[in-house]
Formats: structure tokens, sequence, C-alpha cells
């Protein structure tokens, strides 16, 4: 990645939204699970969220019942606080979401070229570990 040099004293690529690379420590972990795994993030997180939502209003209807609340209770002035989460969340995964849906289309040939175009990505359900664009596999 490319930056001007004022910006972040030449450290623009210091952040890298891949930190965790679970198929070094794991070599049977596929790219498959980790594509559907990072699909899947916005979901776990707004189930996450959800279920914090839910004990919270929770908690709150347990305090209005046993009469520990003195004034009115709001049982979801806690949400937009829980959305305002998601959408941060939502802010910091989407490059990542959106980086591996499209890596399948990312390809490009070797050097020196052998007729084939080659994804970026590596899986152990591939030749060698190295993907074949439009390869069934």
């Amino acid at each position: 990645m490319q930056c001007h040099p004022s910006l972040l004293g030449n450290h623009c690529d210091l952040f890298n939204i891949d930190i965790a690379a679970p198929e070094c420590v794991i070599p049977e972990f596929d790219y498959k699970i980790k594509w559907i795994v990072i699909m899947l993030l916005p979901l776990i997180f707004a189930g996450v969220l959800l279920l914090i939502f839910v004990f919270v209003a929770a908690v709150k209807f347990v305090k209005k019942m046993a009469g520990w609340s003195g004034k009115a209770t709001r049982y979801c002035s806690h949400g937009n606080k829980l959305i305002a989460m998601f959408i941060v969340i939502f802010y910091f995964i989407y490059l990542s979401v959106t980086r591996r849906a499209l890596d399948v289309f990312n390809c490009n040939p070797v050097d020196p070229p052998d007729g084939y175009l080659y994804t970026e990505f590596t899986s152990i359900e591939c030749e060698g570990g190295i993907c074949r664009c439009d390869d069934p596999r």
C-alpha cells in the first residue's frame, strides 16, 4: 500500500485487517472454512449484540418486578448504544468481508507464466496448495 510520506510517518501499511491467519497454526484449516467464518462475522456480531440486548432488558424487567427500580423503567434505552456498536464493528470488518468475497475473482499469472491464472489465497484442497482459477476443485 502506497501512502504519502507525510501521512503517519511512512507507517501506512502497518494496519493489516488480516492479522489472524489460522492456517499457519493449524495446517488442516481450509480456506473454505475461513471464508465462511468471515462471511458470517456480521451475523455473529449481530447475534451477540442481540443476546446482550435481551439480557439487559431481562435484567431491567427483573429489577422492575422486584421493586429495585425506583423510577420508570425504559426497557429498550440501551438499544441505541448496541446499534451504534454494531455499526462501528461492521465498519471495521467490512473491508475483510469484502476482500474475502472478491478473492475468488482475483486471478493473476505466475512469474514465469505457465498459461494459467492463480488466486492469491492458498488451500489444502488445491494441488500443491496453490489454487488455479476456473479449476472445479
